[in-house]
């Protein structure tokens, strides 16, 4: 028969060690007797545990197998008092299961350091360990990186027993908005999104706290955020809300990129994200850290499972990867997980976001589609929500807006022009592109702002940009970037667009001696002899 409690998610089973078999009096009672602890392997996916095991007690197992007696102290007993003693204030044992169980550690010897000594043996998932009968703690050693608590178990050993593996008591996520500025949208929180470079990205991280939270004298939690090269923190703009609270300024996080992990001298905090040539751009390691939840004014109402929100702002930069790769953002929470030690902490897994932004390329060619090198420079303009009435620009209207269709149209940018040559054919180092980098979903119109001499002005090319991405997944991927104008089309490969602009030189005027000439003196004689006909013809009628 086996008898286990075990502190953590699913809490202790009523601790009462008469409950437990301790001290028979009726019974007749045999030497300790070797019985085997057995932790089941763990299926596929799951994460394998180990566990230190500590004799507090030893005892005779009773015929039954249901009672010990004549209780000694183990080999990892504390040895303060006699036995006998601490068996009876164990039994006296009340109030909560996390309160049974950190009383019951107190048992275990511990050396100067305040941790427990060297533990009787070990065992893992998938294995079987031979005790004698006996009194046991078995500690949960496994470290924590999917949001498991590292439980304690309290075991009577007067039968073969068997641990079941550990629970996971808090979750963590990360989301983001999404926004098109055309519609004048916003989405709901999701896991993936795009945006124009510039634009102001909100970010949220969730945090459950663990179900049996009130056990806790001190509990710990950061917030940390792995930030892509592409992405600017914006000071100022965290807040945080707890349970059923509401959202509280608090304040910036802390830059730990390079620093050490908690209770680690060596694990230090290193960006995924980095360049791959470029040394300069790294990605930032951003923290939020409550010491203690408990004696933190944030916290005050916080309840078991209670859900915890940070919310942030963060700007998408020059430095902005565009197209399929995207922008990601990662975040993990560190926390508590040891109710009876402070000093354990667990971390949750990493949920990534990803935030893409695109490139528009415009090439520009002759009539024939050959490169032309002639200097023009394109605009392109976003359609917004404003009104634009009879196609006047509101005084608020951004600077260097169009109105256009009775809407305000904001530029993505600045004018970007083709290089330009004397012969305005190609030249070593000489593009006929001109690059419109960091745009999103939504509406444009592209128009020539610079034409060159001897050329006639292009016609505007409007279209709407339409990306399909993940909104819900581990690692948010971009299926597609389309538009509504056969002349945008997809760049295979990386799912940014292009389209080409013809430039027609304008009509050229007749010179001297051409056709166009001839054409005229052939009409001006013409009309000098009909006038002299005329005039022939009114002598002769004056002299009849």
């Amino acid at each position: 028969m086996k008898k286990v409690w075990k502190a953590g998610i699913a809490g202790l089973a009523a601790l009462s060690i008469g409950a437990a078999g301790f001290i028979g009096t009726t019974a007749a009672f045999a030497a300790p007797v070797d019985k085997v602890i057995t932790v089941p392997a763990v299926s596929a996916g799951q994460t394998a545990h180990t566990f230190n095991v500590y004799q507090i007690f030893t005892g005779d197992i009773s015929a039954d197998g249901n009672t010990l007696s004549n209780i000694q102290w183990g080999a990892q007993g504390s040895e303060a008092g006699s036995a006998a003693d601490a068996v009876t204030a164990l039994k006296a044992l009340t109030g909560s299961d996390a309160a049974k169980a950190k009383e019951i550690a107190k048992y275990v010897k511990k050396g100067a350091d305040g941790k427990f000594v060297a533990p009787l043996k070990t065992v893992s998932s998938g294995n079987t360990i031979t005790v004698p009968s006996g009194y046991y703690l078995l500690e949960d050693t496994t470290a924590s990186t999917n949001g498991d608590a590292n439980n304690i178990y309290i075991v009577t050993v007067n039968g073969d027993t068997t641990i079941a593996p550990k629970n996971k008591t808090v979750t963590s996520s990360k989301n983001v908005k999404d926004k098109n500025d055309t519609e004048g949208t916003t989405t709901d929180w999701q896991d993936g999104a795009d945006h124009d470079i510039n634009d102001e990205i909100e970010y949220r991280l969730v945090f459950n706290l663990p179900a049996n939270y009130s056990d806790f004298d001190s509990y710990m939690l950061n917030f940390v955020d792995d930030m892509g090269y592409g992405l600017t923190y914006k000071a100022g703009s965290s807040k945080i809300k707890v349970g059923s609270g509401t959202a509280t300024a608090i304040d910036d996080p802390t830059n730990v990129t390079g620093q050490n992990k908690p209770g680690s001298t060596t694990d230090k905090y290193t960006s995924s994200y980095a360049h791959a040539t470029n040394t300069n751009l790294k990605g930032t390691v951003w923290k939020w850290s409550f010491a203690n939840t408990k004696e933190d004014s944030f916290f005050a109402n916080a309840a078991n499972s209670a859900v915890v929100e940070l919310t942030y702002t963060a700007t998408l930069n020059e430095n902005a990867v565009l197209g399929s790769a995207g922008n990601p953002n990662k975040f993990h929470a560190e926390y508590t997980n040891d109710f009876y030690n402070e000093d354990s902490y667990g971390t949750t897994p990493d949920d990534v976001n990803k935030v893409f932004t695109y490139e528009l390329s415009v090439s520009k060619v002759d009539k024939d589609k050959n490169p032309l090198y002639n200097g023009a420079g394109f605009t392109l303009y976003k359609k917004t929500t404003t009104a634009a009435t009879n196609n006047t620009l509101p005084e608020d209207a951004p600077a260097g807006s169009i109105a256009h269709d009775n809407f305000v149209w904001k530029p993505t940018g600045t004018e970007q022009r083709v290089d330009a040559t004397e012969n305005g054919q190609a030249a070593e180092g000489k593009t006929n592109i001109a690059h419109f980098k960091g745009i999103d979903d939504g509406t444009y119109l592209l128009r020539e702002t610079f034409t060159p001499d001897g050329y006639n002005t292009a016609e505007d090319v409007i279209f709407t940009l339409t990306a399909n991405h993940e909104t819900t997944s581990a690692d948010p991927t971009l299926n597609s970037v389309t538009t509504n104008n056969t002349e945008v089309t997809m760049v295979e490969g990386s799912m940014n667009i292009a389209t080409s602009v013809v430039n027609n030189k304008g009509s050229e005027l007749p010179e001297t001696g051409g056709m166009g000439t001839t054409m005229l003196y052939v009409a001006g004689g013409a009309i000098v002899l009909i006038a002299g006909i005329g005039m022939a013809v009114a002598l002769r009628r004056r002299q009849a």
